[in-house]
């Protein structure tokens, strides 16, 4: 019994190892300058994506059911965020080896959610981030804001009590401290190269 436990604790310690360490509250976005490839095939930089409010990141996959279920929720966010004056982007890190992602797929998640999206297979981006899961979200503004959960419910969008993004947006527009900094994300674990 000791020995599965052990055996189960070392699975779920497994994607935080992949990654490398998380960012600290107050650190730049990382690989700003760097122009990664959207779905729509252009190019993209997290620096040109930024708003003058800031840039909120959230790591995407079209193939996650828990990302299908923030689908919605995430296209009101896209909206209010953008009309605050704060960008927005979807970041697509997994293995193409490894997770099946046509690019109509990509295309048509991105397009329900309103956000562009970078392609990632490398998750280099992940990586600076310290990202592990789909979704994870990172709000940016002069330095990292929050990051984490976009909200307390992933499963069921109608039991949502704390919209920790959202929250964390709302607050930093209105000039005051972001309350919860950081929270554990909920969903899929990125499918890093091998």
């Amino acid at each position: 019994m000791t020995r599965l436990l052990a055996l189960a604790a070392l699975l779920l310690a497994a994607p935080l190892a992949l990654a490398q360490d998380s960012l600290a509250i107050g650190d730049p976005v990382p690989l700003a300058a760097q122009s990664f490839e959207t779905v729509g095939g252009g190019s993209l930089s997290l620096a040109a994506a930024a708003g003058e409010s800031g840039l909120v990141v959230v790591m995407w996959s079209a193939v996650c059911p828990w990302t299908s279920r923030y689908e919605a929720r995430m296209a009101q966010l896209y909206a209010t965020a953008t009309a605050n004056g704060i960008g927005v982007v979807l970041v697509a890190s997994n293995d193409p080896n490894r997770v099946t992602r046509t690019p109509e797929v990509l295309a048509a998640t991105a397009a329900a959610v309103g956000a562009p999206m970078i392609l990632d297979p490398t998750a280099t981006l992940a990586d600076a981030l310290g990202a592990t899961q789909t979704p994870e979200a990172f709000f940016f503004d002069g330095g990292l804001l929050y990051s984490g959960a976009l909200d307390d419910s992933p499963a069921d969008a109608e039991r949502v009590t704390i919209q920790y993004l959202q929250q964390a947006l709302d607050q930093h527009l209105a000039a005051q401290s972001v309350e919860i900094q950081r929270t554990t994300p909920f969903g899929c674990t990125i499918k890093r190269a091998r």
